[in-house]
């Protein structure tokens, strides 16, 4: 079998699974997705509710008046999605029927997650029947899956895999391609339309894996041009640009300036390894003596899988420092470092260090 029948059957074997697995799961939704409300409570239902009212009854495209009477509020500040508000409002039989787009576009994003995570394996040279192996395992097991229940503006689950694809294919790109980096802007800039977390983590993925690919890479002029001239652009406009979106759409005075909640919702170490459902929650925390986790700092991952990426630094970090030729999987050790990166500002780690 040659290698492009190989990649299709692959391919076409990944995409039958995610299919399957959405289905499987999800069939009551997607039979009528107009009609199930994923979560009624909460920000779950501020979620539903301030994307149909921004798209169905607010006529400015950056105030919405659904709550805070008679002031309203920044369209940026309500969860609502302000993209896909935006999206809907010429469609008004469409915008009538946010609840089941915006259901249906969560499950595709099932979908399309597994398909980017598969494009990156495939593009750190990982073989086709484990590529599809790893982007279903990964796609079930990932972490946004547990935002399904609530935040809907964070469940995207193809946003953090395509940064990532993205980052690695600017920096194959070089310093003659310019495509990488426009998508890269693009995404990063309708993440930030859908949620400012979302868009943030896009921004410091970029400019970790930038950064980390210098660094690890040898310190190479290559790199460090296309940082400059590519990563560090698709990085920062998109976060320029919606931060000047967010202040034409600001209207509100004496807001409070400090981080609210910050360090309740850093996310820490037993977040990574404490199962979230039995069979081994209950024996862990018999075992281990820990309070609540917080739903909002939930990242599990699991032992094995930390021991394995450990492994996996441990030997990329002996090749480096023997200075052994570049091969195409250093860009996974650049991921894993950049990745690495975003945990310790997760874990609030960077803030308390630099104030």
């Amino acid at each position: 079998m040659d290698g492009i029948t190989d990649e299709r059957k692959w391919r076409l074997v990944l995409l039958t699974g995610l299919l399957i697995f959405v289905a499987g799961f999800y069939w009551h939704v997607l039979q009528a997705p107009d009609r199930v409300l994923l979560n009624d409570y909460g920000d779950g239902l501020k979620n539903y509710y301030t994307l149909l009212w921004n798209a169905n009854l607010d006529a400015p495209l950056l105030h919405y008046t659904g709550s805070n009477f008679p002031f309203g509020e920044s369209v940026f500040y309500t969860d609502g999605h302000p993209l896909l508000s935006w999206l809907l409002r010429p469609f008004p039989g469409l915008a009538a029927h946010g609840v089941g787009v915006l259901n249906l576009l969560l499950f595709l994003g099932l979908i399309a997650c597994g398909l980017c995570l598969y494009e990156l394996l495939r593009i750190l040279r990982v073989t086709p029947w484990a590529a599809a192996i790893g982007a279903f395992s990964i796609t079930l097991l990932q972490p946004q899956a547990f935002r399904l229940t609530g935040h809907f503006s964070l469940a995207h689950a193809w946003m953090i895999p395509l940064f990532m694809l993205l980052s690695v294919r600017v920096y194959r790109a070089g310093i003659m391609g310019w495509r990488p980096m426009l998508w890269a802007a693009l995404a990063v800039f309708v993440a930030y339309l859908t949620h400012a977390y979302m868009g943030l983590m896009g921004t410091m993925l970029l400019l970790a894996f930038g950064c980390s690919h210098y660094v690890l890479g040898g310190f190479r002029r290559s790199s460090l041009r296309i940082f400059f001239t590519r990563t560090l652009p698709a990085a920062v406009i998109p976060m320029l640009g919606f931060l000047l979106l967010l202040w034409l759409s600001d209207t509100a005075t004496g807001r409070p300036s400090g981080n609210m909640g910050a360090d309740r919702f850093a996310t820490h170490f037993l977040n990574l390894i404490v199962p979230l459902g039995d069979p081994f929650k209950t024996p862990l925390k018999g075992f281990i003596n820990y309070d609540k986790l917080e739903w909002e700092a939930w990242c599990y991952l699991g032992l094995s899988s930390i021991l394995v990426l450990v492994i996996a630094a441990g030997l990329q970090l002996h090749r480096w420092s023997t200075r052994q030729p570049a091969k195409p999987t250093d860009e996974a050790g650049y991921l894993l470092a950049g990745s690495f990166l975003l945990l310790l500002f997760a874990m609030g780690v960077w803030q308390d260090r630099l104030g």
